[in-house]
């Protein structure tokens, strides 16, 4: 395994387990719950309290930290030694801090439409329409390249800073633009908003794996994440079946 190779799945594996632990206090601490179906919907100064932020949050760590494994890779890369957990750290800030200003957007909007959400079923399929639209949008994959587009940073001083900070508000950005639909859509459930979420954090890392492509109109986020685990099933299995066989060559009395 090569050092890069290492690295990569150093910081992988770092995320994945921040996602692992965000989804454990999502699912038996609280969190995030559906303003869909007889809910209450919150209001704007419920919205804006603490705990609404706060569980945002931890609903953005649970689904969009293992998409930032290759930006945090690029960072540490391009980052002298004593300067990486900083640098790396800048970034999630600027990162983050994108997110949650689009969290408070998205949970406003939907106080503002509380009581039509409750009314039928009728908004929800009208959005799940938006979602499917949207992720077969050319616009969404212009958010998806622009995302891929990882810039040269500087080495020293508040300019590096400045470069690692920038990097991560518009990573963010185009994150935003790419992700609003899937990450809205679990918000508008109720009975089925966990699994929701999963399938919607499946799309957007399976999408942060697709290589850019040309924008035009086609379905997207299921080939690449769904390719990797298939391969890695069968492998599984073919060294399961040489086990075996192996065992059978040299003890032929083994069933």
């Amino acid at each position: 395994m090569t050092e890069c190779s290492r690295v990569r799945r150093q910081i992988a594996g770092g995320a994945l387990a921040i996602s692992a632990l965000a989804w454990v206090w999502l699912l038996f601490g609280g969190g995030v719950s559906g303003h869909g179906g007889h809910s209450h919907a919150p209001a704007a100064d419920e919205v804006l309290a603490s705990d609404a932020l706060g569980a945002w949050f931890v609903m953005l760590m649970a689904m969009m930290v293992p998409t930032l494994i290759e930006p945090l890779h690029h960072v540490r890369e391009r980052s002298f030694k004593r300067r990486r957990p900083w640098a790396m750290g800048l970034f999630a800030l600027g990162y983050v801090a994108v997110w949650m200003v689009a969290g408070v957007v998205i949970q406003l909007v939907l106080s503002v439409m509380g009581s039509w959400l409750q009314a039928s079923a009728f908004p929800l399929l009208l959005f799940l329409l938006l979602v499917v639209i949207w992720q077969c949008s050319p616009i969404k994959q212009q958010c998806l390249n622009r995302n891929h587009n990882h810039r040269e940073l500087r080495a020293f001083g508040v300019r590096a800073d400045m470069d690692v900070l920038q990097f991560g508000t518009k990573h963010g950005f185009w994150c935003v633009g790419s992700c609003w639909a899937l990450m809205t859509f679990p918000l508008l459930l109720n009975h089925a908003h966990f699994p929701a979420m999963g399938l919607a954090m499946f799309l957007m890392v399976s999408e942060s794996l697709d290589r850019p492509s040309p924008p035009r109109w086609r379905l997207r986020g299921l080939g690449k994440l769904y390719s990797i685990i298939k391969e890695h099933l069968i492998q599984r299995r073919l060294m399961k079946w040489r086990w075996v066989r192996s065992r059978n060559v040299l003890d032929p009395d083994v069933s």
